[in-house]
């Protein structure tokens, strides 16, 4: 599957990338960091925004207006999650994505596949880069109280990928590429190795699919919304850190807090809209048929 996928080159010439600078530089520093969030929101944010698209594409007049009212609920909702029980939100995101990205990567394959595909996305990197993870979760819940999640995602993971690998057509490329992904988690850190999936293979390879299926382009819609909500968050980041003195350190952890809260926000209805298009073109097809 991997290797007939034009988005798997991107992903693997980014781990490859990576290794090789992990060679000659650390890339599990706070500088690093910074630049993993903007590329996740950079990347994560056109992808998310096209689902106003799909909203038009589907919806007119005041079916779309509910729609679009339905989605911003969903992101208060999770604001609100987040703003008084974020280590709730933290392990219900995880366990919603591994669902979502093993979905979005292998749309046609079992249930199993797809699951096995997203957990392992999820838990390798707490399997060989358990200090970053631990870290990066108490940045964003706001407590060192993480252990057990990141000791839950790691057996997850092992588990995951061992099942992925033996569902799989194609055993040696799905081995291969969880292998490489498990080795730039150890060499340079969690944050890289997912910024490289979900930069270089999920947001391409789930805005092509979307992009066939409806056959509408959007652009305008896609980075108009994005830049207002980089705009946003700048501005949140601007007002909590202006008048104070503050370090680097400090403004990268609000930084890296404010991407997360954001993608997370935004994913929840971004993958209920999902599920609830899909499940809309399988009663048309069955209908049809």
């Amino acid at each position: 599957m991997f290797f007939s996928v034009k988005p798997y080159w991107y992903f693997l010439f980014s781990l490859m990338l990576t290794l090789a600078l992990a060679g000659l530089i650390s890339l599990q520093d706070n500088v690093w960091w910074m630049a993993c969030s903007l590329l996740i929101l950079l990347a994560g944010l056109p992808h998310g925004a096209y689902d106003l698209v799909i909203m038009r594409a589907r919806h007119r007049g005041t079916e779309l207006a509910m729609m679009v009212l339905g989605y911003i609920a969903l992101v208060l909702a999770a604001l609100v999650l987040w703003a008084f029980q974020p280590f709730v939100l933290l392990a219900s995101f995880i366990v919603y994505s591994a669902f979502h990205f093993g979905d979005s990567d292998f749309a046609h394959a079992p249930w199993l596949h797809k699951f096995s595909w997203g957990a392992a996305i999820l838990g390798i990197p707490a399997l060989f880069s358990a200090p970053t993870v631990t870290a990066l979760f108490a940045t964003i819940t706001g407590t060192s109280d993480v252990a057990l999640l990141v000791y839950g995602l790691a057996a997850t993971g092992l588990i995951a990928a061992l099942t992925h690998v033996l569902l799989a057509k194609q055993s040696g490329d799905a081995a291969a590429v969880l292998l490489i992904y498990a080795l730039v988690c150890w060499v340079a850190g969690a944050l890289v190795a997912f910024t490289c999936y979900f930069v270089f293979y999920h947001s391409p390879l789930h805005l092509r699919h979307w992009r066939e299926q409806l056959g509408v382009e959007g652009a305008w819609i896609v980075y108009g919304l994005s830049v207002v909500v980089i705009g946003i968050i700048a501005g949140a980041l601007w007002v909590s850190t202006s008048g104070q003195p503050i370090a680097f350190d400090a403004v990268n952890q609000t930084a890296l807090r404010y991407t997360f809260i954001t993608i997370a926000a935004l994913t929840i209805p971004h993958m209920v809209l999902l599920m609830l298009v899909s499940r809309q073109n399988k009663a048309m097809v069955g209908a049809a048929s």
